[in-house]
């Protein structure tokens, strides 16, 4: 009698057993497919064929959506055209915008889009990313010293001088002492209003 009761539960149970089963393996599936598309980009880039290594990520992100590893590497190589050939920019604020939405958690989607976003000129576009990224890794010397770059290209100098100060409490660093001494430079003193 006790057999007879309880075979939908057993029955239940199998069910769901066989589902989350294949749920786990087309998890697994789509992870392995990202890194193999991931590991050929790289081989490819190492190559020196980063059209080819563009075109493995962009077919792994039609057959895998949702992956942000992917779109951040799709930026990383626009980045580099762009570095190299001052073209493609949009490119890459488009895929790192996207690997931010695809993981909002992960500070490093965010700042990259910061940083592009540095690099095209959209300084308050750039700090509000910048910004979203500063409390995953609020002692990130590169994040503080950005947002510093975006506030100054705003016109907003005296927070400028304060992101680089903060962030030459992380770290001595050439560069963001640079823009520290040099912002002090131009903002006027309190006395005299001239220039240090």
């Amino acid at each position: 009698m006790t057999l007879h009761v309880f075979w939908p539960f057993r029955l239940g149970l199998a069910i769901l057993t066989v589902i989350g089963g294949f749920v786990w393996l087309e998890a697994a599936w789509t992870a392995y497919q990202a890194d193999t598309a991931l590991s050929q980009a790289r081989a490819l880039h190492r190559q020196g064929q980063a059209d080819r290594a563009l075109r493995v990520l962009q077919a792994a992100q039609r057959r895998v959506s949702g992956n942000a590893e992917l779109a951040l590497a799709a930026g990383d190589l626009y980045l580099v055209r762009y570095l190299l050939e001052g073209d493609g920019i949009e490119e890459v604020i488009n895929q790192y915008s996207r690997a931010s939405q695809l993981n909002p958690l992960e500070p490093f989607y965010s700042s990259s889009l910061g940083l592009a976003l540095l690099l095209a000129g959209r300084f308050d576009w750039a700090e509000e990313a910048l910004e979203r990224a500063l409390p995953g890794d609020p002692h990130n010397l590169e994040y503080l010293w950005w947002i510093g770059r975006a506030k100054e290209g705003q016109g907003d100098l005296k927070a400028a001088r304060e992101f680089f100060r903060q962030a030459l409490e992380v770290r001595e660093d050439p560069r963001v002492r640079a823009d520290f001494l040099r912002i002090g430079q131009i903002l006027p003193t309190p006395r005299s209003g001239v220039g240090r």
